[in-house]
């Protein structure tokens, strides 16, 4: 069964590696929210609040360039 943010990201046709760089997140955290737990506590891996925001912002179609350093 897939997980919603694997529903997300396919519906979106983004890569994992490419979901990772528009969400500003690490490609094992898109791992986590796509197998559901944390590897280290084994609880629910759901994105918090801020990436839900990026992940609609990416599903209507704005393009988020990271912040410049």
């Amino acid at each position: 069964m897939k997980t919603e943010f694997a529903k997300w990201r396919q519906q979106v046709g983004l890569t994992q590696a490419e979901a990772a760089s528009a969400l500003g997140v690490a490609l094992s955290t898109i791992k986590q929210y796509e197998g559901g737990t944390h590897r280290s506590t084994g609880q629910a891996a759901t994105p918090p609040e801020p990436v839900r925001k990026v992940m609609r912002a990416v599903a209507l179609g704005l393009r988020l360039d990271p912040w410049p350093e």
